[in-house]
């Protein structure tokens, strides 16, 4: 993708744009082709088939920069003991604090 920014990027500013102006139709962006490519020579089973999917790559990078974007925010969103998906905490925070002996009040 990067080899074609050049070409690309003005159609996907628009887009971006579009998304958070609210004019752009998620399931015309959002949907895929699936196929089933065979995994031996005359495969007539279903297991000798093999499915993947073409995504629309628009639909990935906008997520993405939601993603990131929502990274900035997300402590504040989240309760101070949950530590899935946010890249400030780990397991190990969770198990520290598991660890370490309350003091009593």
């Amino acid at each position: 993708m990067k080899n074609f920014w050049p070409i690309i990027k003005h159609d996907f500013y628009k887009l971006y744009n579009d998304f958070f102006e609210e004019y752009v139709c998620l399931r015309s962006i959002s949907s895929s082709y699936i196929t089933l490519i065979p995994k031996v020579d005359n495969a007539c089973l279903v297991t000798d088939f093999k499915p993947i999917s073409l995504l629309n790559s628009s639909v990935k990078l906008i997520t993405k920069i939601l993603a990131n974007r929502l990274q900035q925010h997300i402590t504040s969103l989240v309760h101070k003991n949950q530590y899935g998906f946010i890249k400030s905490r780990t397991i190990q925070d969770c198990l520290a604090t598991i660890i370490t002996p309350r003091r009593r009040l």
